[in-house]
């Protein structure tokens, strides 16, 4: 009996909840919010992930590096890995300027690590823009009136579960 009052109310939820909200594609920002529906401005928070994930990796990654090459040799251009978004460009700069290779020398390694260095340089970019981007920008999106949905634990003597209760 409980099992089957438990699916009709979750059944009954999804319905109502799929009627009483509008499409997405009805409704266009600048235009008046349906019946029932507000307009509030938001911050573009798949932004904001994307861009801390796309920067905040590889700035990780170069910081680790800086580290581990400090703390293992005497190279004091890794310093610069430090510096967000124009750390590897200036480590860029500065290994190549102290390297001892000719203009026709080729050192496979040393390409790789110039490699590495600029996509760092080119990621660590584009996450600070797609970030900045997300934090700068804001988005208008319909928001039902008064709906509201919590969910809390509880518990009885004859067991303990997930409470969801919601007005719309």
């Amino acid at each position: 009996m409980r099992a089957s009052i438990s699916v009709l109310s979750i059944f009954v939820l999804l319905c109502a909840s799929t009627s009483a909200f509008a499409r997405d594609d009805e409704w266009r920002p600048g235009d008046a919010p349906p019946p029932g529906f507000h307009v509030e401005t938001q911050s573009r928070v798949g932004a904001i992930v994307g861009g801390s994930i796309v920067f905040g990796v590889p700035y990780a990654i170069s910081a680790f590096a800086a580290t581990a090459g400090l703390a293992s040799s005497s190279t004091p251009e890794l310093a610069a890995l430090y510096v967000p978004v124009a750390g590897p460009w200036i480590t860029l700069g500065l290994a190549s300027a102290t390297s001892n290779q000719s203009c026709c020398g080729f050192n496979p390694a040393g390409a790789l690590v110039g490699l590495g260095l600029v996509a760092d340089g080119v990621m660590q970019l584009a996450g600070a823009v797609w970030l900045t981007y997300g934090l700068a920008s804001k988005k208008q999106v319909l928001v039902p009136n008064g709906a509201s949905f919590a969910a809390a634990p509880f518990a009885t003597p004859h067991g303990a579960g997930l409470a969801v209760v919601g007005t719309f």
